[in-house]
């Protein structure tokens, strides 16, 4: 995370080990972006939110090895899960996002997308949202999301009135 005065932007890098032959390589991308009416851009590694507003989530997990990956189970904590809506995964699965997302085998070649949307509950802070992906023959992979959330300007404080005098510069309230 780099930041400049109230500019905050975050790089994720991705590091790929060569693939072992015969062996599963899982990768996984995680992207946010904000439906709600402070939007400026579309899906990325971090976006900018206000309390309340619909944040939509996509996580990709591919297969690049030369085998399939077996009990593939992808996992993801934030503390807007809770409130997840309009949840989809583009294959067959059990579980559910705040037990985990059993998706079986994941031959070689394949990928899955899990997307979802939530609501900001928080008024000020940053969520960072950590998605993890396993299997019983590769090794374990995370990708990470960031929502920063920043509170309203609190609304111009209006004078109530009161009784002035231009003639000797005084007031009464």
């Amino acid at each position: 995370t780099v930041t400049r005065g109230s500019l905050t932007r975050v790089c994720n890098v991705s590091v790929s080990q060569p693939t072992t032959p015969g062996q599963p390589n899982l990768v996984i991308t995680k992207q946010v972006k904000n439906l709600g009416p402070s939007q400026t851009t579309g899906f990325s590694s971090s976006v900018n939110a206000k309390l309340n507003d619909v944040v939509s989530y996509e996580i990709v997990v591919s297969n690049n090895g030369a085998e399939d990956a077996t009990s593939v189970v992808l996992s993801d904590s934030s503390i807007i899960n809770s409130n997840a809506t309009n949840f989809t995964v583009s294959r067959s699965y059990q579980g559910s996002l705040q037990t985990g997302i059993h998706l079986g085998t994941l031959a070689k070649g394949d990928s899955v997308t899990i997307r979802y949307n939530a609501r900001v509950s928080i008024d000020q802070g940053e969520i960072r949202n950590v998605a993890s992906v396993s299997a019983g023959n590769a090794s374990s992979r995370q990708a990470i999301a960031i929502v920063i959330v920043t509170k309203d300007a609190p609304p111009p404080t209006t004078n109530t009135g009161g009784n002035c005098n231009n003639s000797n510069n005084s007031c009464n309230n």
